[in-house]
Order: structure tokens, then sequence, then C-alpha cells
């Protein structure tokens, strides 16, 4: 929609002669596409794949990282968080920004169900065959049964000013290391995301 608009902008400068304003219009569309295609290789994972490292990444440090970035004290949000984690996790052979996707974009749309009040509960525990399991639920209004099955479709949202791809990129990041995401949520009752059987 930006390009669209600053493309009818630019011929109307064009076509009166107004370089400078042409130029900056120019400009506004080159950032857009750049944006555009980082959101797109993103949700693919083909970026970080090619360029990206594998580290072992401590599952505890990352979560509260995260947490610190998504709700940051001074932002003063009445949530409640609730940590439950089991001590000795193995590390997940990972690239950090894949996890840091996998955790900010599903404790957004926590946030963003609770208007800022509330509750979310996270747990970790090592599963079968020492992989991790995380849960991260929230007290809020949860989602319509009818919704569940399309929540981590690309370009599906219930925002006004959603992209929907935040769980796309969920989704698409755990199945690059052989990992899922589940949810389970009923009206009135809250949503649990879980994601495990990464490799690690």
């Amino acid at each position: 929609g930006i390009i669209n608009t600053t493309i009818f902008n630019l011929e109307r400068s064009l076509r009166t002669g107004k370089q400078e304003a042409a130029d900056n219009q120019l400009r506004m569309i080159r950032e857009e596409v750049a944006r555009a295609d980082q959101v797109i290789t993103r949700l693919m994972g083909y970026a970080q794949l090619k360029e990206g490292k594998i580290e072992k990444l401590d599952v505890v440090e990352e979560l509260e990282r995260v947490i610190h970035e998504i709700l940051p004290p001074v932002a003063k949000y009445s949530i409640q968080i609730h940590r439950d984690f089991a001590p000795d996790l193995p590390g997940l052979w990972m690239q950090r920004q894949h996890l840091e996707d996998i955790f900010s974009n599903i404790l957004v749309n926590a946030r963003e169900a609770l208007f800022g009040q509330g509750e979310i509960r996270l747990t970790a525990r090592r599963g079968k065959g020492g992989n991790v399991e995380i849960s991260i639920a929230d007290n809020g209004p949860g989602i319509p049964p009818d919704r569940v099955n399309q929540i981590f479709q690309p370009y599906f949202t219930t925002k006004d000013k959603g992209s929907g791809l935040g769980l796309a990129i969920v989704k698409q990041n755990m199945s690059l290391y052989g990992g899922a995401v589940r949810v389970e949520s009923a009206p009135g009752k809250g949503a649990t995301f879980q994601v495990g059987r990464a490799h690690v």
C-alpha cells in the first residue's frame, strides 16, 4: 500500500518537474521494497540459514532476554510473569535470531491479548530424548475455535494493524530444526503455546 501510494505521488512529481520530491519518493520505495524483502526472507528462513551462525544457546537466558525486550520494566505493564524453569536444561543448537523470533512473536501476541494486564506463565522442561519443551501461556480471552487452525497461516490476522506473519514465522522457524509449535485455547480461558522437539 505504501509503495502504490508513493508511486502515484512520484508520477505526479515527475509530471510537475519536482525533482527533489521525486528523489524522496524513490528513496521511500527502495526502503519499503527492502523492508518487504526482509520480512519475506525471514519468514522463509533463507537469510539466517545462509548467513547466520549456529550456536549452543541457553534457553532460560534467551527467554529472559526476550521478556525484557517485549515487557520492559519501564513500560510498567500490569502483567505478572510466572516462571517455572527446570534446572540443567540442555542447550539448543540454533541460530539466535531464529529462537528470538519464536519467543518474541508468541510473547507479543500474549501481551496484546492481555491489553497490558494479566498473567503470563512460562515453563521449560526436559522432554523425551533430551529435548526441551517450552510453554508460554496467558490468561487472556483465548482464541475462537474457528480460528485456532488458521493462526499459523501467513497473512492471517485478527489485528487491525497486524501483518499476519508472527505465528507463521514461529512455525517456520521451528520446522527448520525438526520442531513443532502447538496451541491450546478456549474462549475465556487464555491460550497456551508449546514449542518443542527441537534438536539439542
